[in-house]
C-alpha cells in the first residue's frame, strides 16, 4: 500500500512538474462577452455593406466603433484592414497608414496584413511604408 501511495504521489509530482513550462507560456486572455461579439459582428456586417456601396464615411464610422469599444473583436484584423483602406479612399492618409501600420504590427499572419502590405507599399515591417517610398 506505501509503495503504491508513493509511486502515485511521485506520478502526480512528475506530471506538475511537466504542465509547469507549458501552463506558464500561454498568454492569460479573457473570454470572449457573446453580446458585444454579436454587436461588433452587425457593425462590421453595416460597414461591408457601406463599403461595397463606397459609402466610405459610412464604414469608418461604424468601424471606428468597433476598434474603440470593442478592441478584443475576434475579427478586428478585416476591422482595421477596411478601416485603412476606407481612411485611404476618403483621402486620410495618415490614419490609412497609421491603421494599416498597426494591422500589420498585431496580426503579422492575417490574410488582411498581407494585402495591407501590397497595398500601402510595405516591406516586412510596417515602419517602412509608402510615405518613405514617396
Amino acid at each position: 500500500m506505501k509503495k503504491a501511495l508513493i509511486l502515485l504521489l511521485l506520478i502526480t509530482c512528475h506530471i506538475y512538474a511537466a504542465t509547469q513550462g507549458t501552463l506558464q507560456q500561454q498568454p492569460l486572455r479573457m473570454p470572449k462577452n457573446p453580446e458585444l461579439e454579436r454587436e461588433a459582428k452587425h457593425n462590421l456586417e453595416v460597414a461591408r455593406f457601406y463599403f461595397k456601396k463606397k459609402a466610405y464615411k459610412g464604414v469608418t464610422d461604424r468601424l471606428f466603433e468597433i476598434v474603440y469599444t470593442y478592441p478584443e473583436y475576434s475579427k478586428i484584423d478585416e476591422v482595421l484592414w477596411l478601416l485603412a483602406v476606407s481612411l485611404d479612399k476618403l483621402g486620410k492618409k495618415d490614419d490609412a497608414i497609421n491603421f494599416a501600420k498597426k494591422l500589420v504590427d498585431e496580426f503579422p499572419e492575417s490574410q488582411y496584413a498581407k494585402q495591407t502590405k501590397k497595398l500601402f507599399g510595405f516591406s516586412n515591417t510596417a515602419s517602412n511604408s509608402r510615405e518613405n517610398k514617396e
